[in-house]
């Protein structure tokens, strides 16, 4: 079993906000101000519904890595 087995996807192979939380270790409410700030994740929107591919957030997940705590935050 993967990782991305962990978590519910649609149809389509996306998972909702509370399943890129569980999967980023983030919380809901991060993923929400992160998309309204455009400082998160890629993410698709189907009419309301917003939707994270695991490509998507592999991607900021790699782009948040640091090697000091001294680093400049990712925009």
């Amino acid at each position: 079993m993967s990782d991305h087995d962990k978590y519910p996807v649609d149809d389509r192979g996306y998972t909702a906000t509370p399943g890129a939380a569980g999967y980023t270790d983030t919380s809901e409410s991060f993923l929400n101000k992160a998309r309204h700030y455009g400082t998160g994740p890629e993410f698709v929107k189907f009419g309301k519904a917003v939707r994270y591919s695991f490509a998507a957030l592999d991607a900021w997940a790699a782009s948040q890595r640091r090697t000091s705590t001294k680093e400049p935050e990712a925009a």
